[in-house]
C-alpha cells in the first residue's frame, strides 16, 4: 500500500503547500500537520531542498477504518 502522492509542479514548495492545504479544505478533508525536514534537518546541520511531509485526514473516513474489526 502507498501512502505518499507525489506531483511535479512549477510552484515553489511554499506555494505547492498552501495549493494543497486549500484543495484538502475543498475535499472536505483536514490538514493534520505540516512536517518541515529541511528546517529539522538543518538543526542538524544538514542541508537539503525543500522538503515537507503533509498530513492529511478525513475524521469520518479515519474513524470508519479505525472501527473496522480487521
Amino acid at each position: 500500500m502507498d501512502f505518499d502522492y507525489t506531483v511535479t509542479t512549477k510552484k515553489s514548495c511554499n506555494e505547492a503547500v498552501l495549493a494543497v492545504e486549500q484543495e484538502t479544505k475543498n475535499a472536505g478533508f483536514r490538514v493534520l500537520y505540516i512536517h518541515d525536514v529541511t528546517a529539522t534537518l538543518k538543526e542538524k546541520g544538514f542541508e537539503i531542498e525543500p522538503f515537507k511531509i503533509i498530513e492529511i485526514c478525513n475524521a469520518k473516513s479515519a474513524y470508519t477504518v479505525l472501527k473496522a474489526d480487521i
